[in-house]
């Protein structure tokens, strides 16, 4: 399918891999999601990050809205510091997935938790990434995460960690484990880095929050364009009118998307959203 010319009234980017280089958004991409403000489109920042993570990203790059975090179980306003909404996995879905899990993997298994702004993990899960929990953090048993009693210990985002598996390899042995009904209408499984697999309730994706923003602001999808390049993008990237792999994507979403982009390192997301720009400002002056 080629490039879908409808008008473009929403935004939706990836972050690490597709809209970022190392950490940063360049100034190139900066100024072109600037001038799209300014035009009135709505961008929104889609990431497998935490709210934490999130708010250095829209400090830098000065983007006005909402943002999806967790792969899309939180809605964020980082300027507020304020989570708008969760889609939380059900506590007894947290508890029979981790003992499931215990069982069934050889090698062990360590478990971390998106719940709400705080991150939980196990011991052993902290042992093994203690290098990169450079945050807050609460160390408790993975049974204990969510609690309907408390309404802050709730899960959007459940991590599993192998000790030796990379992601790819840990996801298709837990879509095996975790192939029955019980499973599939319970949770979603997705990865996007090669350390651990994500797993969110079921039916919340990316793409299930940018369309939810989306018909909350009264906004067609064909008006909508998206980018990313991780398994965690597919749905947002088939659900938008407009979906965009960049060059380094991985095979599931350059097989999806409408039309490939640039790298990330080449600034693929600002070469597209550069000839929106100036669509839009064509349209303006024949307006």
């Amino acid at each position: 399918m080629g490039p879908i010319t409808d008008p473009i009234r929403v935004v939706a980017s990836d972050l690490d891999g597709t809209l970022l280089g190392h950490s940063e958004a360049s100034p190139r991409s900066i100024a072109v999601l600037h001038r799209l403000q300014n035009l009135g489109i709505k961008i929104v920042l889609a990431s497998g990050r935490p709210s934490r993570a999130m708010i250095p990203v829209v400090e830098q790059t000065g983007i006005q809205g909402l943002s999806l975090c967790c792969n899309g179980a939180l809605v964020f306003d980082a300027h507020q510091r304020k989570i708008i909404k969760k889609y939380s996995i059900p506590t007894a879905v947290v508890r029979a997935m981790v003992a499931k899990l215990r069982h069934e993997l050889e090698g062990g298994v360590y478990f971390g938790a998106e719940s709400g702004a705080e991150f939980r993990c196990e011991p052993g899960y902290y042992s093994k990434r203690k290098q990169f929990v450079d945050h807050s953090y609460v160390i408790q048993d993975a049974m204990t995460f969510a609690n309907d009693s408390d309404p802050d210990a709730t899960v959007e985002k459940l991590i599993v960690l192998h000790p030796t598996l990379p992601a790819e390899e840990l996801y298709h042995i837990l879509l095996k484990i975790l192939d029955g009904d019980e499973w599939r209408s319970a949770v979603k499984i997705t990865w996007s880095n090669v350390f651990f697999v994500e797993v969110s309730a079921v039916g919340v994706c990316k793409g299930s929050s940018l369309a939810a923003l989306c018909e909350a602001w009264g906004v067609d999808k064909k008006e909508v364009i998206a980018f990313g390049d991780m398994p965690n993008d597919v749905e947002m990237i088939t659900w938008a009118g407009r979906g965009v792999a960049v060059k380094n994507a991985h095979s599931d979403v350059l097989a999806v998307a409408d039309e490939v982009t640039l790298s990330n390192w080449d600034d693929g997301v600002a070469v597209v959203l550069e000839d929106v720009v100036r669509n839009l400002e064509a349209e303006a002056t024949n307006n």
